[in-house]
């Protein structure tokens, strides 16, 4: 009689669903509801407790970030100013080069500029103007004087007084000339004669004005003077390009003598050297320098544990030199692609960081067992994984005993591990649930 009337009952249930558009559920529950009937039934109380979704990953300290350093000049290495293990903080100076070269070839480059500026800048002298400045006024000076005189020769009319006075001294050197020779003095004569002649000459040169010659002469001192000006304002360009010469000159020795001091980019601890004092740098890796200050975790999980590997998820570690002492953590990068371990096993890595820095020294490299938890809940409402059947993907119902009959349910799961779900809405503490014909505990 008692199959019989679940029969009924479960026809008229599958009926109902069918009507609302249940149909799928009936097909995933009623062969279940069959064995139901036909075998005695286990069952399960919903209870109340903690649920974790974890998975173990193996997992080694690494720094949060690291630089590899290297000079960027060959050369001997001449002072190491750090030693491994040191804590270093940005802008220290941690190894030098020999730099003799270097240093003359900056001294010979600053002793260049210094002399080009003198040239084109007039802060560079004591007095305050440049020689540019010295030859570019002298330059205009004498093209103002050859100019003055060109004008003066092209602007030129005759000085009355002048000629006046010098009608007079010609005047006087006739009259000087007739009486010599009234004295019938030879010697008298000639000198009266020379003067008359210069006076004459004296005369004829005020009233010409000045000669053709002399005015080709001015014009070729004017345009010497404007070429001697052109010239001057040519080498100003010239020397204000040998000034930015100087300047590459000086500030490519200031690189080079950079190149041989290594300096920290970042705080941190210094990890490795791999040269002494003598060698040469050669191309290789100089000096790796890491920030432990906040210690990270490379971990990797088997590629079935993907769904645990998120970022922000909690991870609880267990370094293997401190068994004792669990430290919490979480996940802040996993690698978009897998990694193949050995053996040809596919990875997941992922990083994180601890929330609190240990008080122990973790050395790169140090392994530690991590478990990373996917999902964690309390006080949560359980019910065995058999009791739940799958009507659809991810949507579950299970059969509640309502006055000892089975009784299908929808409900909504949350967490699920191998053993539990996670009840979200549905049941509640205490009632009954039937796990089919499997036994549970």
């Amino acid at each position: 009689m008692m199959f019989a009337k679940n029969k009924a009952i479960i026809a008229l249930f599958a009926l109902a669903l069918l009507l609302g558009g249940g149909y799928a559920i009936y097909q995933a529950t009623t062969t279940n509801a069959a064995e139901l009937t036909e075998a005695p039934l286990q069952t399960a109380i919903v209870r109340q407790g903690n649920i974790t979704i974890s998975a173990i990953a193996a997992g080694s300290v690494i720094a949060a970030h690291s630089v590899d350093l290297t000079f960027s000049a060959n050369g001997t290495v001449a002072e190491l100013l750090a030693q491994v293990g040191d804590t270093v903080q940005a802008g220290d100076i941690l190894a030098r080069l020999d730099d003799t070269d270097a240093q003359k070839t900056l001294a010979q480059a600053q002793l260049q500029y210094a002399q080009t500026a003198m040239q084109t800048d007039a802060g560079a002298t004591e007095i305050g103007v440049s020689y540019n400045e010295i030859s570019v006024a002298q330059a205009q000076l004498n093209l103002a004087d050859a100019q003055n005189a060109l004008d003066k020769l092209q602007a030129w009319q005759p000085d009355p007084d002048e000629i006046a006075l010098l009608e007079l001294r010609l005047t006087a050197a006739q009259i000087n000339y007739e009486t010599a020779q009234a004295s019938n003095n030879s010697g008298n004569i000639a000198n009266a004669q020379v003067i008359l002649f210069g006076a004459e000459q004296a005369l004829a040169n005020a009233l010409a004005g000045p000669a053709e010659n002399q005015l080709a002469m001015a014009e070729t001192a004017v345009a010497k003077a404007e070429l001697a000006l052109q010239q001057t304002w040519l080498n100003l360009q010239s020397q204000s390009l040998s000034l930015r010469q100087a300047q590459l000159n000086l500030t490519a020795a200031e690189a080079a003598l950079n190149k041989t001091i290594l300096v920290a980019p970042i705080d941190g601890t210094i990890i490795a050297i791999n040269k002494r004092v003598g060698e040469q740098t050669g191309s290789g890796l100089f000096l790796t320098l890491a920030d432990l200050s906040q210690p990270m975790l490379e971990i990797f999980l088997d590629e079935t544990d993907l769904g645990q590997a998120a970022v922000g998820n909690v991870v609880e570690v267990v370094f293997d030199a401190f068994p004792e002492e669990t430290f919490a953590g979480r996940i802040v990068q996993v690698d978009p692609k897998l990694h193949q371990a050995s053996g040809g096993i596919s990875a997941v890595r992922a990083l994180a960081t601890l929330n609190r820095a240990p008080a122990h020294l973790l050395p790169i490299g140090l392994n530690a067992t991590v478990e990373v938890i996917g999902g964690r809940a309390a006080n949560a409402l359980l019910v065995p994984v058999e009791a739940l059947r799958e009507i659809t993907p991810g949507q579950y119902s299970l059969f509640v005993l309502e006055n000892g009959e089975p009784r299908l349910r929808l409900v909504e799961v949350g967490l699920m591990d191998f053993s539990f779900a996670q009840i979200l809405s549905g049941v509640s503490a205490g009632e009954q649930v039937t796990t089919g014909i499997v036994r549970t505990e």
